[in-house]
């Protein structure tokens, strides 16, 4: 009946394509509100909605506010019956009905974020992203436990999952060095790892050279991916294109 300027985003249809959920309000600001276009007397909050596809009020699943531009990550499970969110650090989950409401998963160190579902529904996998190093780590819903897959002091990021969810294929940079100067470039070495998902062991697949072409690629995090048949798609400049 009326647009109050409120932004939406990370739409997602659940598997059977009956509902969708989606984020509605912008990220918040540093005083941690989120925009009040319309001058609305209550201020908007950034929340996660579910609404039927055929027709009828939206459900709401609970807040977001998450605080970095384009930082809404609805992700839905496979059987459609739960959506996971980042928000305040941690990872929250809610049924897509909305007759519970929502629950925090984690209380971990850093900011959890990042979060990709197996493929079987039972585990999922995130970043915990402690500033100048990242894990990657698997926490099994049944349970609560949680798994770091081959924990170093490295910033390891870009988790995907195998099809049949035993191993999360993932990136790997050094750690942050802070007050690095810009001049010269220095180059940007990566790896490519694998790691079991119950165990946390792994090893690696792939590495770069030291070249300042060999850097991580633009795209590494987008291109990364399991193919049916087990193997593994990247790309890679370490012959001076990308491949």
């Amino acid at each position: 009946t009326g647009d109050d300027g409120q932004a939406l985003a990370s739409m997602r249809l659940i598997p059977d394509g009956r509902t969708i959920v989606y984020a509605r309000g912008s990220e918040i600001n540093k005083e941690g509100t989120s925009a009040n276009p319309a001058s609305l007397t209550k201020m908007p909050k950034q929340q996660a909605w579910a609404a039927n596809v055929s027709g009828g009020e939206p459900r709401l699943l609970g807040d977001v506010g998450c605080s970095q531009e384009g930082c809404e990550d609805l992700q839905v499970s496979p059987d459609g019956k739960n959506v996971i969110w980042s928000a305040k650090k941690h990872l929250w989950i809610a049924p897509v009905d909305a007759k519970k409401k929502a629950e925090q998963l984690d209380e971990l160190l850093g900011e959890s974020d990042t979060h990709r579902w197996s493929p079987d529904g039972k585990r999922i996998a995130f970043r915990s992203n402690r500033k100048d190093h990242s894990f990657i780590a698997v926490l099994e819903l049944a349970t609560k436990k949680i798994t770091y897959l081959a924990p170093t002091t490295n910033r390891d990021a870009g988790q995907v999952w195998s099809p049949d969810s035993k191993q999360v294929a993932f990136i790997r940079q050094p750690g942050l060095e802070f007050k690095r100067p810009l001049i010269p470039e220095f180059p940007r070495p990566w790896s490519l790892w694998i790691a079991d998902a119950q165990s946390g062991e792994g090893h690696e697949l792939f590495h770069s050279g030291n070249a300042l072409e060999d850097s991580l690629p633009l795209f590494a995090f987008q291109s990364l991916q399991f193919t049916n048949s087990g193997h593994i798609i990247f790309a890679s400049e370490k012959d001076g294109r990308n491949h």
